[in-house]
């Protein structure tokens, strides 16, 4: 996460984060993250080994960060999901299991 704080330093305000679920977790819980665009598809995956948006520590449902002024798009069969990083909250993982 040393990058970003690097380009901000050289100005850079925005940048964008295409990541699989190792990044995304590591740059969430660094506090680099402040706006998220995720789709979504009508697909259900699962199970040891699948995918998952969000790798490491996660949060239990009820500390779930909750995203500010989320907005939803229809991409054809896909949703677009927008929304802002919680200010207020830390970036940390609570332990607990993702529920």
């Amino acid at each position: 996460m040393a990058a970003f704080v690097r380009l901000r330093e050289r100005g850079v305000r925005r940048a964008l984060l295409e990541s699989g679920g190792r990044l995304t977790g590591a740059a969430l819980r660094a506090g680099v993250v402040h706006q998220i665009a995720a789709f979504t598809a009508p697909v259900v995956v699962g199970g040891d080994g699948a995918p998952s948006p969000l790798a490491g520590k996660g949060w239990a449902i009820g500390a779930a960060p909750r995203l500010e002024e989320p907005r939803v798009t229809a991409c054809g069969d896909d949703a677009l999901l927008e929304g802002y990083w919680p200010r207020q909250r830390s970036p940390e993982a609570t332990t607990g299991t993702d529920s």
